[in-house]
């Protein structure tokens, strides 16, 4: 049974895409990845809530990432993800970022 929940009135109601900045895509090839440099993030590399510091990979530092940098409380969201039963990488996951991961 659903129970209807009712949004207080001081919210104020906006389209998802007008408060964010939407970045997509596949920035840096397997080829990149080296064993130091600057730490990037799979979807691989995360859980259901957080960042895993297993096996982490990098790029090298003079590979233009300035776009896909981020920062302290920025939220990941993974449109893309693995099947059953690797519940980890599912897809519509948020990771809220913290400062060890900016």
């Amino acid at each position: 049974m659903s129970k209807e929940i009712e949004m207080p009135t001081d919210w104020i109601m906006s389209d998802f895409g007008s408060i964010t900045t939407y970045i997509k895509g596949y920035p840096f090839k397997s080829d990149d990845y080296t064993d130091s440099g600057t730490r990037i993030i799979r979807v691989s590399d995360t859980t259901f809530d957080s960042i895993k510091n297993d096996n982490p990979i990098f790029i090298e530092n003079d590979i233009e990432h300035s776009k896909w940098k981020l920062k302290r409380k920025d939220l990941v969201f993974t449109t893309v993800g693995s099947r059953p039963p690797m519940y980890d990488s599912m897809v519509g996951k948020v990771i809220r970022i913290s400062k060890e991961f900016e």
